[in-house]
């Protein structure tokens, strides 16, 4: 026997928001992992590098966020 269960609007809403932001802290400790690790083991002399590494991050979130 199959049950269908109906929730309220503002439930699912709920549901949802809380569903995306644990998507997007997600996504953002997945991308500062590599970048905290490139710091503090010293691979990271050039200034240029951070700018284009965190450049590249924020399309990735633009892009993600714009879906």
């Amino acid at each position: 026997m199959l049950n269908t269960y109906r929730l309220s609007a503002p439930a699912v809403e709920r549901d949802t928001n809380t569903i995306l932001a644990g998507s997007l802290m997600f996504q953002i400790v997945v991308m500062l992992i590599p970048l905290f690790f490139i710091l503090f083991t010293g691979q990271l002399s050039d200034p240029r590098i951070l700018f284009a590494i965190l450049a590249f991050w924020g399309l990735l979130m633009g892009s993600s966020s714009g879906a």
